[in-house]
């Protein structure tokens, strides 16, 4: 039988059938993570990139964790699956080192986007009008610079206590990790720089943003169709943007905690774990990767109205989307319906100033040639976005003034 052995920990993927059935599936759920890791990731990185509507601080962040993560989907996920599949393989002093930093450089540099990110949007929703002052594209630059820095720093630490290899293959999570065994303060320190500092930031922050979210949603809202608009009383779905951050939240603690855990128990208890949970708490991580890109990027309205933009732009282009006899064709359809949307929002926009107490003062100031503008300009705005995305007949729901 052949036995792989690390210290006192011994693992055979051939035990029985049952472990062996197992590490197959995991084999495949690399392979799977592999390709939406790299789909997802791929996808954001062309779409930012190549739209101007999303040369913003929050793009920013998420073209950074997007590299993070696709580099994780392309240089670290294929050798887990090739490992999982073949946990004798040996890999080298040097290659397992590389792949051993390389996992602790991309996870610090991934957690610590997702933790600026959360930052970001707190500062967007907390301070909105001291935003353009705290948050800048200078200030954001050198934030990405200092998460890079960081990673290298934290992956390098290791390489401080020269006695023991600082990156091993560990038989129990079938991957080259930080060696656990021999550098207990190590094991203890990048865990907690990179997973726990980071954890509680979001924490803190989603909590807040929270907060703010559902005290938005206590107040008056209004609903408005193709004929009128009205004012109605908030709806459990005003509470979606909470629920939103609370997922974020959960998938970030389902996905490094468990292995995080493990790795801290084993490194100082020497405690071995059965292997069907170390290595699903380590494909967890690389699960992460997969799930970024479409929870933080595609539930974004304007990152899927550039995709949907640039998709068109892709289906035209290569002739499977060709204008119709009338010229323009769809795209001639949709210019004129959202001049009529614009006519819509306008006419109901002043109709809701017309009938709001406050509004009634900004309309004779607009009138008046006064400043009233801005009130105008915020209903107009709020209802254009709301007609756009709403179905035919359907009503949607938009904040009082």
């Amino acid at each position: 039988m052949n036995r792989t052995q690390h210290g006192n920990a011994s693992f055979s993927p051939d035990l029985d059938n049952d472990l062996s059935s197992f590490v197959s599936f995991l084999a495949f759920l690399h392979i799977l993570t592999i390709l939406l890791t790299t789909l997802g990731n791929s996808l954001v990185i062309t779409v930012i990139v190549r739209s101007h509507k999303l040369r913003t601080i929050t793009s920013g962040f998420l073209l950074n964790l997007a590299v993070s993560d696709m580099a994780a989907g392309l240089f670290l996920l294929p050798f887990a699956a090739g490992s999982t599949l073949n946990p004798n393989l040996s890999y080298g002093h040097v290659p397992c080192t590389l792949l051993g930093f390389l996992y602790t450089l991309l996870c610090f540099a991934s957690t610590w986007t997702l933790a600026c990110i959360s930052l970001e949007r707190f500062v967007a929703i907390n301070s909105p009008l001291k935003y353009h002052q705290l948050v800048d594209r200078r200030r954001a630059i050198i934030a990405i610079a200092l998460i890079w820095l960081g990673a290298t720093l934290n992956a390098a630490f290791p390489f401080a206590e020269q006695e023991h290899e600082a990156y091993a293959f560990l038989p129990q999570y079938t991957f080259c990790l930080l060696n656990y065994h021999s550098h207990v303060v190590t094991a203890i320190v990048i865990p907690i720089l990179a997973i726990f500092v980071p954890l509680g930031i979001m924490c803190y922050t989603y909590v807040s943003i929270g907060r703010i979210a559902c005290s938005h949603a206590k107040r008056k809202i209004v609903e408005c169709n193709k004929e009128h608009c009205m004012f109605v009383a908030p709806k459990t779905k005003d509470y979606r943007a909470a629920k939103i951050l609370a997922v974020m939240a959960g998938v970030f603690l389902v996905c490094w905690i468990p292995f995080t855990i493990l790795s801290l128990w084993q490194a100082n208890a020497n405690t071995d774990f059965p292997f069907i949970l170390t290595a699903t708490s380590l494909w967890l991580t690389f699960l992460s990767s997969a799930i970024n890109p479409w929870l933080y990027s595609l539930l974004n309205r304007t990152f899927r109205q550039a995709l949907r933009s640039q998709g068109v732009r892709l289906l035209r282009s290569a002739g499977i989307l060709r204008p119709g006899p009338g010229g323009l064709g769809n795209a001639g359809k949709v210019l004129n319906n959202g001049n009529r949307v614009d006519m819509a929002v306008r006419t109901s926009c002043k109709d809701i100033l017309l009938d709001h107490p406050r509004g009634r003062a900004a309309n004779d100031n607009l009138e008046d040639g006064g400043g009233g503008d801005i009130a105008e300009t915020d209903c107009a705005g709020s209802l254009h976005e709301a007609l756009a995305s709403t179905v035919s007949g359907s009503l949607m729901r938009i904040e009082s003034l």
